[in-house]
């Protein structure tokens, strides 16, 4: 049986979808001011920020980790921090 990873790379149009939406948001964590990125210190923002070079590498069993795993919990903490403004 394939992992979800394998079946994703089987397509390369879902998979270059996947791989450029990590990099958007790698890119938009980038942009957002300090201030926020340290009000919510339980999110990896380093590792959030520097995933672009992973899809720039089309690591794409990484990506699809990033998004089936990583990307749930951080937007909770910022729906949390969006709740408290």
């Amino acid at each position: 049986m394939k992992r979800p990873a394998d079946k994703l790379l089987d397509d390369i149009i879902p998979a270059a979808a996947v791989a450029g939406e990590v990099g958007r948001i790698g890119d938009a964590a980038s942009k957002l001011p300090e201030e926020v990125r340290t009000a919510m210190p339980d999110i990896p923002w380093k590792e959030i920020i520097g995933l672009r070079i992973v899809v720039d590498h089309a690591y794409h069993g990484r990506v699809w980790n990033t998004l089936s795993e990583d990307v749930p919990r951080p937007r909770a903490a910022i729906e949390r921090y969006r709740g408290r403004a």
